[in-house]
């Protein structure tokens, strides 16, 4: 046994403070199980109504790749995220967030669009914030509201797909 565990068993906490401690802990882990599935759907709906927004914004105000002449990364990435082609990621994207339907893949693009509209500097704190959620999906997937996790299930046992097992047991690797 270690020094330091022989000393933290030593060191008598009064009843009150452990009964607390432990209460505290117990009702953190029920919130956790209970509200966690609910917060990754509000999150996914958030995220895609946020860029869903953004893509009918870009394309009612027609503000393209013609809408900056930059030179440099600065001004190339803005008109890839404004284009036609940007566009059309932010809604394909958010509607397969929406949806929870390939949600990892999903979130990617939309992960690095969100890293690119915060070089335009208008709101940028709020692209930081997209990022940082879109970062949490691409590593903790999309919870087990979504249709991921539906088809996740019957993946393991297909004998359709070649390698179905061995994904689906990287994927419990990775989010367990």
């Amino acid at each position: 046994m270690s020094r330091l565990r022989r000393h933290l068993t030593s060191v008598s906490v009064p009843l009150p403070i452990l009964f607390a401690v432990r209460s505290v802990a117990a009702v953190s882990a029920f919130a956790t199980k209970a509200l966690g599935p609910w917060l990754d759907v509000l999150i996914r709906l958030w995220l895609a109504q946020a860029f869903l927004k953004l893509a009918i914004v870009t394309m009612m105000t027609g503000s393209g790749a013609a809408g900056r002449a930059d030179a440099g990364w600065s001004g190339l990435l803005h008109n890839l995220t404004t284009s036609g082609f940007g566009v059309a990621v932010q809604t394909l994207c958010a509607a397969l967030l929406l949806l929870g339907l390939f949600s990892r893949l999903a979130a990617a693009p939309m992960f690095v669009q969100a890293l690119f509209l915060h070089t335009r500097g208008a709101w940028s704190d709020i692209y930081l914030f997209w990022a940082a959620l879109l970062g949490w999906l691409i590593v903790m997937g999309p919870g087990p509201f979504s249709f991921d996790r539906l088809l996740s299930r019957g993946a393991g046992t297909s004998e359709a797909l070649i390698f179905a097992r061995s994904l689906d047991r990287c994927e419990e690797t990775m989010t367990n």
